[in-house]
């Protein structure tokens, strides 16, 4: 009989390993991104940004969901993805902001010719926060930097009102290499930044709280 069991744990260990994932989950503690203390507030007004998880499938490194708590969400907003593996930048090639993606999300009653995903491009520019918010801090990437890859964002972007999903899973985004990501609201009233510490030292050094790591296994 025990035998048996073993012979049965082992074969469903096996099954699950192809499902497992990683689930990283960060609190807000970024006030300013790094290069750009423009205040000290770390949420002037509305959204309400409370923290993120970010999901990377255990067998490929594939980076798949990033999932962030946000209350009253304003549009446009923005997700940055620094990947680890593309260079943007030659000479940001360790860079926490050597963006490689860059996902931008307007709102229908405004318009949305600048909405999607996009490449981010070599001696990419940032876009400022101009009036109303975090001024002089980033907000968006300068389009002129950037190389369309999906115009429409249904399936990837979806938000409940509390809560804001990025469904990566279709991308093929590798993150074995680690990753760091970015979310501003075009105010940049409460932003986010978090990375998984490709160094040792990356966490303190951007002022960031990895609070959890854990492993789960998902149906298929």
């Amino acid at each position: 009989m025990k035998t048996k069991i073993l012979a049965i744990l082992i074969g469903t260990f096996l099954v699950a390993g192809n499902a497992f994932a990683i689930t990283y989950t960060f609190e807000d503690t970024v006030v300013n991104w790094p290069d750009y203390n423009v205040n000290s507030a770390d949420q002037m007004g509305s959204p309400d940004v409370g923290g993120m998880t970010v999901t990377v499938n255990d067998n490929t490194n594939i980076l798949e969901t990033v999932t962030l708590s946000i209350q009253d969400r304003l549009y446009y907003d923005s997700l940055f993805i620094n990947s680890y593996n593309t260079t943007t930048t030659p000479s940001k090639m360790n860079d926490w902001d050597d963006w490689d993606y860059y996902i931008r999300d307007d709102d229908s009653g405004t318009g949305l010719q600048n909405e999607g995903m996009y490449r981010v491009n070599d001696g990419y520019s940032y876009t400022l926060v101009q009036s109303n918010g975090r001024i002089g801090h980033p907000n968006g990437i300068d389009m002129g930097s950037l190389t369309l890859m999906n115009s429409s964002l249904n399936g990837i972007v979806s938000y409940d009102g509390s809560t804001l999903v990025y469904d990566l899973s279709g991308i093929n985004i590798d993150v074995s290499n680690g990753f760091t990501i970015g979310y501003t609201p075009y105010c940049a009233n409460d932003v986010m930044l978090a990375s998984s510490a490709p160094e040792p030292g990356t966490l303190f050094l951007l002022g960031m709280s990895l609070i959890g790591v854990s492993a789960y296994c998902r149906k298929k």
